[in-house]
């Protein structure tokens, strides 16, 4: 037997022990690996989510809608208060 052989026969019986290995611990990395991709899913959702809020936010400033409610929410604040100040004067 050659030098060659000896190595080729060596590196095929390490292979076949690392298959061995690899089968025995399969299901722990299956598991692993699914832990980190939902991991990875929920992080990429959750960022998703933020950019959405962040784009709804530009989009309403830009349209000038918190504008407008800033103006009708004080138009809504004087309106309640005239109203209390009648029921209080009617009373």
């Amino acid at each position: 037997m050659t030098l060659m052989q000896t190595r080729a026969l060596a590196f095929a019986a390490h292979g076949r022990e690392d298959r061995k290995i690899d089968r025995r611990f399969l299901m722990a990395s299956v598991a692993d690996s699914t832990e980190r991709r939902d991991a990875l899913v929920e992080r990429l959702f959750m960022n998703a989510i933020g950019a959405f809020d962040l784009f709804s936010v530009y989009v309403g400033e830009r349209l000038g809608l918190y504008r407008v409610m800033a103006i009708r929410s004080s138009d809504i604040r004087r309106a309640r208060a005239s109203s209390r100040r009648s029921r209080a004067v009617r009373t």
